[in-house]
């Protein structure tokens, strides 16, 4: 079996970490031989193939729309497959595509992200699969159940966390609180949590991760920190490679979360995995996560001073020192499960 996952995100995130979960799984199975389509000189173009070069059964090929020889081999591809897996919106014209030259393999799309418009084009889609009951909610009350028995819940996993290594940056907060994520997912909330906290803890500092192509956002970002006065309490670092960014929320005292329509959240679980102490605004995904994470506090979003009160009474009691209970959460989001689920679909269709 010959599965073609495309996504043509430039940068790195989350779908990306899902992917390689996904491959590591799918590259085990002697019958399937796994295709990436990725973006041609994408950040993911580099990282998958560090991360799959040494396997036999794996190809990496790339993709740009200005160039008439990648459309005519992608005319090629989509033949020669026998899963088309599509993991972006902006991607389902590749649907289309598919009906018009009648390829023959079935098309799955995946939706990572809240929907925030009909598209046309996932008539041509054989199954869509979401990764949380959230994003199936939303998906089913923009298109009034018109796909209902096209959908399947497929919750993502991690395979493994890499081996954590020495932090790149020093932490020096009495709190420090850390959320990484793309600038457009609420980040300046936490400016008004962080003014409430400093009341109290005049040391505490908040530490931001996020992609630099954000400019606009980011620039937005600083001129609030600036006009709030919290220069000297906020931090913004330079993007990470994912094992250095892990090695720094391993050491923060508190993850921190301000976006409220997250449709799953990878950063969350890997959090969760490394025994942090999680405080977040209710909403999206990251409920369904958070229910099975005995150090998680999810508050009405967005009540900064109950955000600010709740993280400030766990730092003083020392509560967000003591060991988290795994077990519900691994069971529910197993790498086993999230395979097993994968090539059940595969199969089926």
């Amino acid at each position: 079996m010959k599965i073609l996952l495309i996504s043509f995100d430039f940068n790195w995130g989350g779908v990306q970490e899902y992917f390689v979960s996904l491959t590591q799984g799918l590259l085990k199975q002697s019958n399937i031989e796994v295709i990436h389509l990725v973006k041609e000189k994408s950040f993911s173009s580099k990282r998958f193939l560090e991360i799959f070069e040494n396997y036999k059964n794996y190809k990496l090929k790339t993709f740009s729309f200005f160039s008439l020889k990648d459309f005519i081999n992608l005319f090629f591809l989509l033949k020669q497959v026998d899963i088309i897996h599509i993991n972006r919106e902006h991607e389902l014209w590749l649907a289309f595509l598919c009906r018009i030259i009648k390829v023959k393999a079935k098309i799955i799309f995946s939706q990572h992200i809240k929907p925030n418009k009909k598209r046309f084009c996932l008539n041509f889609c054989d199954k869509i699969t979401v990764n949380s009951n959230y994003i199936r909610k939303c998906f089913e009350v923009l298109y009034n159940k018109k796909y209902i028995n096209k959908i399947s819940l497929l919750y993502p996993s991690i395979s493994n966390l890499p081996k954590l290594k020495e932090a790149p940056y020093k932490i020096n907060g009495f709190p420090s609180m850390l959320m990484s994520g793309a600038y457009w997912k609420n980040q300046e909330k936490l400016l008004y949590v962080l003014k409430r906290i400093l009341k109290e803890k005049s040391q505490a500092k908040l530490y931001y991760i996020g992609p630099s192509q954000d400019q606009k956002l980011l620039s937005k970002l600083k001129e609030k920190i600036k006009t709030l006065k919290l220069e000297n309490n906020v931090e913004i670092l330079d993007p990470l490679p994912r094992e250095q960014a892990l090695s720094l929320i391993n050491i923060i005292d508190f993850y921190v979360y301000s976006f409220t329509e997250e449709p799953f959240g990878i950063s969350i679980l890997e959090a969760c995995l490394l025994n942090k102490t999680i405080i977040a605004f209710k909403g999206g995904g990251i409920n369904e996560i958070l229910e099975n994470y005995n150090k998680s506090y999810l508050i009405k979003a967005f009540n900064y001073d109950e955000f600010a009160q709740t993280l400030i009474k766990i730092y003083n009691n020392q509560e967000y020192k003591k060991m988290a209970n795994l077990e519900l959460l691994k069971e529910k989001f197993s790498f086993e499960k999230m395979l097993e689920s994968h090539l059940t679909l595969y199969s089926f269709i």
